[in-house]
């Protein structure tokens, strides 16, 4: 296995830790203001100065399934990417997780676009799920490539290849959603 491919799980590994504690400090954090200036003034309605703002309103649009939304929730996406203080995967992991809930066809363009563009396997592995979720049958070629690029670099190390073996079973779990087989 090549050793990209070795620091690409390793890394996924790391991602997933960091991620699931800053989403768990931002979560716990008491003392949530009602609202956030924008990070700039033309920035996207979810692109907040405080991330618990951005992510708390986030989590409202997708429990209301407000599909009118998706379009600024794309927008926050990409300028999220840019944040400084370490947020921008968080709240980008979580308009992931909205846009899948949304099942609309230009949520799923956007979604199939990102898993064939992004090299980051934490948003890969995110993608393909949501993918899943979505239904769209238009992903299943994406998806069908994102597997056997997984399959074409299966690891040796014992720890690398648990990580990997979850991915499989992820993405195979995506396409098997939108097929309508059972898992």
């Amino acid at each position: 296995m090549s050793k990209v491919i070795k620091y690409i799980m390793f890394v996924l590994i790391i991602s997933n830790v960091m991620i699931g504690k800053a989403n768990t400090q931002v979560r716990k954090s008491k003392a949530i203001p009602a609202s956030s200036p924008r990070l700039k003034a033309d920035s996207s309605e979810f692109t907040l100065l405080d991330p618990r703002v951005a992510l708390r309103a986030i989590e409202e649009v997708r429990e209301k399934k407000d599909k009118s939304k998706t379009g600024e929730l794309i927008k926050a996406f990409k300028e999220n990417a840019k944040r400084k203080d370490g947020y921008g995967p968080s709240i980008q992991i979580t308009i992931i997780q909205t846009l899948a809930k949304f099942k609309d066809k230009e949520s799923s363009r956007f979604l199939i676009k990102q898993l064939t563009i992004t090299n980051d396997i934490l948003f890969k592995d995110e993608i393909a799920y949501a993918l899943g979720e979505t239904g769209d049958k238009n992903a299943l070629t994406e998806l069908n490539k994102y597997l056997n690029d997984l399959l074409a670099n299966e690891p040796e190390e014992p720890l690398i290849k648990v990580q990997w073996q979850w991915l499989v079973d992820r993405v195979n779990g995506a396409i098997k959603k939108i097929e309508g087989k059972p898992e």
